[in-house]
């Protein structure tokens, strides 16, 4: 491994099926092409056995820590309400590049805590961030006429128990400074957030190279996380669904990113991991919003795997992951050798450069 340090580019999207791109069977039978990601993996490695947590928070905190998530008090996603989040004292990746020089930045899905003073990316690691503290699916109550303003009770299951319904926000946040709320998380927030990630992420890479340092780019993407609805420029566009323009949302947005790094002249020092924290979404959710802008039924494809997102079957565990570092990862393997997103404690299986590098920062961090 090189002993230069190289840019780090993460793609994470969000229950993302193994079966969805065109290089792992999907693509044109899944609705629309995926011609960008295929050529990614065409010039690196295509991995058809990486393994993942079955919900998104111990993804993330696997990816982010390298640890087992019931280490960092993150073992599942917080459903209940209450705290939540990381253990403070985990040292990230982001927080041992950091100590190294790296500038490091996060836009996107965090679900690793709430509350965006104590808990929030920055406070582990990141010079800046933008981000929702939880996930795509609180909000669908914004979108529905029958849930009131405030909170409703839970009566008669629990009570008199009162649920709170405030709108999910949208923090902002740089290293040394206060968070800023700037948005709530909203069905038309929701449709134009993942391009609003690719442009900062952008701006970020560009500050960051003139700067001259190194950078680690975390990109959580909020799709294809229930509601499914695809940014304006895309919707309609396949005419074969909500599903297929997202495809190519997601294609075209992954362009970007990568044609960013040849127009600042870094590709050949850039690290490419290109991933999903979840399997599919295997269940048909009926056309119950109102009004229903999501399309009625979908239904994410996990490929030649059983079950989905949520179980304990291949169909969770098993996601996409494709990676280029010209000169140090070769151009057109594959490999079926088992692969996650945090150490295992043997030495088997293979395990992605970028968390290698990673990896040797926080051990000297510890």
């Amino acid at each position: 491994m090189s002993d230069e340090q190289p840019n780090i580019v993460f793609f994470f999207w969000d229950n993302f099926g193994w079966g969805e791109l065109g290089c792992y069977g999907g693509g044109v039978l899944r609705g629309a092409v995926t011609p960008r990601i295929d050529d990614l993996a065409g010039e690196g490695l295509k991995l058809l056995n990486f393994n993942v947590e079955a919900q998104c928070t111990p993804s993330r905190s696997a990816l982010l820590t390298g640890r087992h998530a019931i280490r960092s008090g993150t073992q599942t996603v917080p459903l209940t309400g209450g705290p939540d989040g990381m253990t403070r004292w985990e040292v990230t990746i982001a927080r041992a590049l950091s100590d190294v020089g790296y500038a490091t930045g996060m836009w996107g899905k965090w679900h690793l805590g709430s509350d965006p003073e104590q808990r929030s990316p920055v406070d582990f690691g990141f010079d800046e961030a933008v981000w929702c503290p939880r996930t795509a699916d609180e909000v669908l109550w914004t979108m529905q006429s029958y849930f009131p303003d405030g909170a409703v009770t839970a009566a008669p299951y629990a009570g008199s128990t009162r649920i709170p319904l405030e709108p999910e926000p949208i923090y902002s946040r740089r290293k040394g400074e206060k968070s800023e709320r700037i948005a709530t998380y909203d069905a038309e927030f929701r449709a134009g957030f993942d391009r609003k990630i690719t442009d900062w992420a952008c701006d970020f890479m560009t500050r960051s190279t003139q700067a001259g340092k190194s950078f680690y780019v975390y990109l959580p993407y909020t799709q294809v996380h229930i509601p499914p609805i695809p940014d304006p420029q895309y919707a309609g566009t396949t005419q074969r669904g909500n599903w297929a323009d997202i495809l190519t949302q997601m294609d075209a947005f992954t362009g970007t990113i990568l044609d960013k790094l040849d127009e600042l002249g870094i590709r050949e020092n850039t690290i490419v991991v290109w991933a999903s924290d979840n399997g599919a979404d295997t269940t048909n959710h009926l056309p119950a919003i109102d009004p229903d802008p999501v399309g009625g039924q979908w239904h994410g494809f996990s490929g030649p795997w059983r079950g989905g997102l949520f179980t304990a079957l291949e169909g969770s565990n098993r996601t996409p992951c494709l990676v280029r570092w010209p000169g140090n990862v070769p151009a057109g393997r594959v490999s079926n050798a088992v692969a996650r997103s945090r150490r295992t404690g043997r030495s088997t299986g293979w395990t992605c450069p970028a968390f290698c590098w990673a990896r040797t920062r926080i051990r000297a961090a510890t």
